[in-house]
């Protein structure tokens, strides 16, 4: 398979993003052909905008032109990796798209720059809503959901269904033991925790989280790969 890995970072090296660009580029690589676009996006805008346009005008005013610049470097790939919310919502690309995140605009701003104003920060927080809308995101799924929800009220808006409530519960679990004690409801009286499951309908059966945003991501994803459930069965776990 052909990816495109899109990123501003420099995937080679190991301390950018705590090494999870290394790494996930390095995994893409063993099993596909893998090109970086997107590294010198950010250092040609600037240049640009440096003599061509107000000086006062941050970068992501500029996000149509990055999603346009890449955009003319994505032919001949089958799916398109990226992890950067600057190139990514005005990407034109009629190929499957993966997008990685571990953290959402708003949870992070303050880190990331605090010395943004409000007016900056609304602009990039819409450009995170622009992505998700681009694709058509009207659900998402999270385990123990109610949790995520609480922490995540920028996204709201979207429909949350909870993992755990599918996952946990017999009827819809198939792969629950019948030695399993669970309530008249169905619900397993214990051991439901995403540990738990993924020992239970996955192939290790010793496995251990790790306990940090992305890889718990993976292990939800994980989850509802394996219980190989049409997605609108998770209608029954809406919050």
């Amino acid at each position: 398979m052909n990816i495109a890995f899109l990123t501003t970072l420099n995937p080679a090296d190991i301390n950018n993003w705590s090494g999870t660009t290394f790494h996930l580029f390095h995994a893409l690589s063993r099993k596909h052909h893998v090109k970086v676009i997107g590294q010198n996006t950010l250092p040609q805008a600037a240049y640009f905008t440096k003599d061509n346009c107000i000086k006062k005008n941050p970068l992501e005013n500029y996000v149509s032109v990055f999603g346009k610049l890449c955009t003319e470097q994505l032919t001949n790939y089958d799916l398109v990796f990226f992890g950067d919310l600057y190139l990514a919502p005005f990407l034109d690309v009629n190929v499957p798209v993966v997008h990685l995140s571990d953290v959402t605009y708003h949870s992070f701003q303050s880190y990331l720059n605090p010395l943004k104003n409000e007016e900056q920060i609304k602009k990039i927080e819409m450009m995170e809503k622009k992505l998700l809308n681009k694709y058509r995101v009207k659900k998402i799924l999270a385990y123990n959901a109610s949790f995520d929800k609480m922490h995540l009220s920028e996204l709201g808006n979207y429909v949350w269904c909870d993992i755990m409530r599918i996952a946990a519960y017999k009827q819809y679990n198939k792969m629950i033991p019948p030695t399993v004690e669970c309530f008249a409801t169905g619900k397993m009286k214990r051991g439901y925790g995403v540990e738990g499951i993924l020992r239970m309908i996955g192939s290790d059966k010793s496995y251990c989280e790790t306990h940090n945003a992305y890889l718990d991501a993976i292990d939800e994803l994980s989850i509802v790969r394996l219980l190989n459930l049409d997605l609108d069965v998770y209608d029954a776990a809406i919050l």
